[in-house]
């Protein structure tokens, strides 16, 4: 059944007043869909920028505050088109660990990648 049939069907005497009405419930369902996919797009795009701001800001944080390789001396590192692809890509470091009179850090082998190693292990 159409929606005019039922709008004819629900007025006394069956006749059909206003023929445009169910055209235009069509029609606004229709504009509707884009709204949706909008808001959902807007609300993605603002949950996903304010975890990387939010990330963002850690970094920032952490830097004003000097925490870094404390452990681990200054080496050259060798440029970036000789590292390994995976090393490139952040994939994976081969890491060994090596002892500095200020502590433990690793190092990567394949790109010259350091890192700290905590004084207590995690749990």
């Amino acid at each position: 059944m159409g929606a005019t049939e039922l709008s004819r069907r629900h007025r006394p005497g069956g006749s059909d007043v206003r023929p445009d009405r169910a055209r235009h419930a069509t029609v606004s369902a229709e504009h509707r869909r884009p709204v949706k996919v909008v808001v959902a797009l807007a609300v993605f795009l603002l949950f996903s920028g304010s975890l990387i701001g939010f990330a963002l800001a850690l970094t920032a944080f952490g830097r004003w505050r000097g925490w870094g390789d404390y452990f681990a001396p200054e080496s050259e590192r060798p440029p970036r088109s000789q590292w390994p692809l995976l090393c490139r890509l952040h994939l994976y470091h081969r890491w060994q660990s090596y002892r500095s009179a200020a502590g433990r850090y690793q190092r990567c082998s394949g790109c010259g990648r350091t890192r700290d190693m905590p004084a207590i292990p995690p749990i």
